[in-house]
């Protein structure tokens, strides 16, 4: 696939020093050459406080004249006065004066660019050579590409006042050019020189020497010709489409030009000096060649064509044994099944490994669960494919083949704590959120969702750049870390048996995404210029308004139009969406996806293009993952995006969505009154429908887009609380979001109360770092953990069934979550003072509301466990009926498990220092981590946290004390570090791994298994 690269063209190399006989500012140049039309351009930097710098006094950084755009030479250029130093910049683009139109790049005219912030780098001392050029260019690769034979080529050589006057030398390819001194204006700092002779195309070389005094300073830059009568605009591309369309352009005075394709050639006219053809394609290797005017060009364009079997398997009861076919796959071209091969998933072996043939028998597992396993098949023409598949053993003992609708038993009893990297941790790494998750474990989440960890346009940031702006789908921005380090994230997480799904963006790539640059370059020249949408399309957009801009891509207005819509229809686009989404499964191992705005596609274009597609193939290799869609779950009509729906022939592609009527139409806004408990338990209800057994409602009081639920009720009804009273508040109707059907989120730093009388904007509230020495965590955090431990121990809560309890208050929300013999009872009091509920139960009749095998038992002793608040009272029943009476304090809860024995429940410590491990930039305390994974094979991650820099070894040693790895051996700085260790070629056993720093010194087990 043409991926679109900025070069960076300039090295500087320092030499000599300052001179107290001229100034100590040099007036530099800075020049852009865009590849589209903006409004404006800025060039922002450490010398004027990344402002903009069209205004402002010398003093600042700045220069006082307005910005400038060279009609000459299609350039904007701004004159900056620069202190001698070392300093960063960027260049600042608006497509329009609005704040929102905005972005961010690093200089395609300087190839030094320092991570993470991809900021461009230059010295300013007294000889400064700045910005080579070969203009006009474009970008193509690592070099600038020239759609001419006489380029013109452009050097800055800037000095400060005072400084004597350079001496140039030049050469092209080796050979000099004469008087190369002549070809600089001293006054714009600019060299000039247009090439009298043609080159020819292909790869050439400028190399520029300049000497001022002692001083002397050279670059090269690398370039690129392509100057040929008829130039084939459409590049060398990979597609599954029959027909491409080809498209160029001609120089010359001519008609028409011969495309050859697969030996078959047409005669295209041209027209106002371009041509377009649809060439048909033949599956695999095209050669498409464009004549006339003595000349030729041409590209090769793969067409790829699926021939590969699809594979299925299903269970069959054979008794004690359980029989797995294969008669279910089939192949595209209708090609004979030849091979069957089945393998044990490493952590669910149950004897299939080695095993051949469209039918196999193993014994029936006796315990119940999920079990794993892997099927490939071939066809007689070699071609295969990989299915992972799963049964369930029930409870009863039965078996259950999965369907496509099927989701796993983890996303039913999910527990999701939402991650931002930016705000959990003050150094905004994964390494550093790493770091908080066994105290999501322990706080007793099963799932962590991770915001888009993706590169984007410009910085993440903790207000209105939180990720959602992505311009390549395949890595991890470099203000997070490395693929590497998502990868250990993921490693670890599920060491501590956590899940981990990812936000990506089905609907949109950022405007500055290598597609889009080059659709926007080239229009309907681009083979990506259908992969955005470019009609309108009539739909309800949440109130975000469909927009288009100048170039004819359509977005959502309230976004702002960096966030271009995907066109789902585009077989191509399709299809490369999911092999990102299958990437990030197969490479680093996620459980999942929320889709951003799963809406917007939804609503353009229907399941059958982006939902139903999606979720077939990454179930076909991963069916135990779960997909949550940006969309909303309840109410009428939003049944269609879930997979338990088949609508009109398709079914829907997700498993969970957004409860957004209770969080809009109740949470947000709840009154505190008896009325608003009523359309509470209306919204929860959701007039009693569920689309099927497998789609979960996801219920939660915060979001990265919302305010702070504690911001939200500080003031309801115009009344102001204190922040004791606000956190108590949020209590009861955090009971409720994670008691009732469907499964809980919450927003890092919700736990805390995190938000209560704190100013400013909504981002800051919401995505600022998170101070966690917050003052609601005392009353919170044990609020949450128990919780979220309660949702996750009691089956109970896994169903879809609550039955409303009467509590004799209005004020006093009661029901009951029925299950066999060890039935849940949730009692919440949404009153600031404590009350008294009398509370009927009933395990027969119409109105039952508890479940027993058979019935309760008249007279037997029964158990009300509180598993809240750690009690234990007997109950029994007559006539099947029975009273709890309760006094519940202000702003209260009460979970009882009602079965035949008590029920208590065991929760891990969450220590301040546990919970503000990760909190700080500077570590206080010098500690290494247990390896994880550990047992491995062969790589395994280590970290370490350094309170100051120090030098630091960390070296491995086997069982006899010998070294067998030196890791490191280096000075390294204050903060959180990972490393990864590979045992390759070592022999399975116990290592030891010994890190030093300074004085401190820390030792580890871990263990090699082959």
């Amino acid at each position: 696939m043409k991926k679109l690269i900025f070069s960076l063209a300039a090295v500087i190399v320092m030499a000599g020093g300052k001179s107290d006989i001229f100034s100590q500012t040099v007036p530099i140049k800075f020049r852009y050459l865009p590849a589209a039309t903006y409004t404006r351009v800025h060039f922002p930097g450490t010398f004027n406080g990344w402002g903009p710098n069209s205004s402002g006094t010398i003093a600042q950084g700045a220069i006082s004249q307005a910005d400038s755009f060279e009609t000459s030479t299609g350039m904007w250029v701004k004159t900056i006065p620069i202190a001698f130093g070392t300093h960063q910049y960027k260049i600042y683009r608006q497509l329009s004066a609005t704040t929102s139109d905005w972005s961010w790049i690093p200089d395609p005219a300087n190839r030094v660019v320092i991570a993470p912030d991809q900021n461009s780098q230059f010295v300013v001392d007294s000889l400064v050579l700045f910005q080579m050029m070969a203009t006009p260019y474009q970008l193509g690769g690592a070099k600038m590409v020239v759609k001419s034979a006489r380029p013109t080529l452009t050097a800055g050589i800037f000095q400060p006042a005072g400084a004597p006057s350079p001496s140039i030398s030049m050469w092209i390819d080796g050979s000099e050019i004469q008087n190369a001194s002549s070809y600089f204006d001293a006054l714009q700092g600019i060299l000039t020189y247009h090439m009298a002779d043609a080159l020819i195309d292909g790869m050439h070389l400028l190399k520029i020497s300049v000497s001022a005094g002692t001083i002397t300073k050279t670059d090269s830059l690398t370039f690129e010709t392509r100057d040929r009568p008829i130039q084939l605009m459409s590049p060398s591309f990979t597609t599954r489409k029959s027909v491409l369309a080809t498209t160029g352009l001609v120089t010359r005075p001519i008609d028409s030009v011969t495309i050859t394709a697969n030996g078959i050639s047409r005669n295209i006219p041209v027209k106002n000096g371009t041509f377009t053809d649809a060439t048909p394609l033949i599956e695999g290797r095209n050669v498409i060649t464009v004549a006339g005017a003595g000349d030729a060009d041409s590209v090769i364009v793969t067409r790829i064509v699926n021939h590969a079997p699809y594979a299925r398997a299903v269970v069959i009861s054979g008794g004690s044994t359980l029989r797995l076919n294969t008669s279910g796959s089939s192949d595209p071209d209708g090609e004979q099944l030849t091979k069957f091969s089945w393998h044990d998933d490493p952590s669910f072996p149950i004897g299939l490994e080695g095993k051949s043939g469209m039918t196999v028998t193993i014994p029936q597992p006796k315990n119940p669960g999920e079990y794993y396993y892997s099927l490939v098949v071939e066809d007689s023409a070699g071609h295969a494919d990989t299915l992972r598949s799963y049964f369930t053993i029930r409870a009863d003992g039965n078996y259950e083949n999965p369907t496509l609708a099927s989701n796993p038993s983890w996303a039913k009893q999910a527990r999701v704590y939402f991650m931002f990297p930016k705000g959990i941790t003050q150094t905004g790494t994964l390494n550093a959120a790493a770091l908080k998750l066994a105290y999501v474990r322990d706080m007793g989440f099963n799932v962590v969702w991770l915001m888009p960890v993706m590169d984007n346009a410009y910085p993440i940031d903790n207000n209105i750049g939180p990720g959602y702006n992505i311009t390549d789908f395949y890595h991890v921005a470099p203000e997070y870390g490395t693929n590497q380090d998502f990868k250990n994230f993921v490693t670890q997480a599920h060491a501590l048996g956590l899940k981990v799904i990812l936000d990506v963006t089905p609907n949109h790539s950022s405007r500055f995404h290598p597609w889009a640059e080059d659709a926007r370059a080239n229009k309907t020249k681009s083979p990506y210029w259908n992969w955005y949408q470019h009609q309108s399309i009539p739909h309800n957009t949440n109130g975000l308004g469909e927009a288009v801009d100048s170039d004819g891509f359509y977005y959502y207005g309230g976004f702002g139009n960096q966030l271009l819509n995907l066109n789902w229809t585009d077989v191509d686009m399709q299809w490369e969406m999911i092999n990102v989404y299958k990437y990030w499964i197969r490479e680093f191992g996620i459980d999942g996806y929320r889709f951003d705005v799963y809406w917007g596609p939804h609503r353009r274009y229907g399941e059958q293009y982006m939902g139903a597609p999606v979720r077939e193939a990454l179930k076909h290799i991963k069916p135990d993952i779960l997909l949550l869609a940006e969309d909303d779950g309840t109410g009428p009509g939003t049944q269609t995006i879930y997979a338990d729906v088949t609508t009109n022939g398709v079914t829907g592609g997700v498993d969970a969505a957004y409860d957004f009527k209770l969080f809009f139409n109740q949470i947000r806004s709840f009154g505190f009154t008896g009325t608003a408990v009523e359309n509470l338990h209306r919204e929860i209800m959701n007039g009693g429908y569920y689309p099927g057994p497998n789609s979960l409602y996801m219920r939660f009081m915060e979001s990265q887009d919302e305010d702070r639920i504690t911001y939200a009720y500080s003031s309801l009804g115009g009344v102001r609380f204190d922040a004791q009273t606000t956190f108590r508040r949020t209590m009861p109707m955090a009971s409720v979001i994670f008691t009732v059907p469907g499964f809980p989120m919450i927003w890092n730093g919700q736990e805390i109360g995190y938000g209560y009388g704190i100013s400013g904007s909504k981002e800051n509230r919401t995505r600022t770092v998170i101070n966690w020495n917050y003052e609601g965590g005392a009353a919170l955090i044990p609020h949450y953990q128990r919780l979220a431990w309660i949702r996750g121990s009691f089956p109970a809560f896994t169903s879809q069934t609550l039955s409303r309890l009467s509590t004799g208050n209005s004020l006093v929300y009661g029901y009951t979550r029925p299950f066999e013999n060890e039935n849940a009872i949730v009692i919440e009091n949404f009153s600031d003072t404590p009350l008294a509920a009398a509370i009927p139960l009933a395990a027969s009749g119409a109105d039952a509301n508890v479940q027993f095998t058979g019935g309760a038992v008249d007279g037997k002793k029964y158990f009300l466990s509180d598993v809240y608040n750690d009690t234990t009272s007997a109950i029994s029943f007559s006539g099947g009926s029975a009273a709890l009476q309760v006094t519940m304090p202000a702003y209260g809860t009460a979970i009882y498990i009602l079965s035949d024995s008590a029920r208590h429940l065991s929760l891990p410590l969450v220590t301040e220092a546990e919970k503000l491990h990760s909190a700080s930039v500077v570590p206080k305390e010098f500690r290494l981590e247990q390896n994880f994974p550990n047992p491995f094979n062969p790589s395994t991650t280590i970290q370490f946290q350094l309170p100051a820099q120090a030098k630091v070894t960390l070296i491995v040693y086997d069982v006899l004390g010998r070294a067998v790895a030196r890791i490191i051996d280096a000075p390294m700085g204050a903060g959180l570090h990972s490393v990864q260790w590979n045992a390759s070629g070592m022999p399975s056993g116990m290592y030891l791994y010994e890190l030093r720093a300074g004085s401190a010194v820390g030792i580890k087990r871990m263990m090699v298994v082959k």
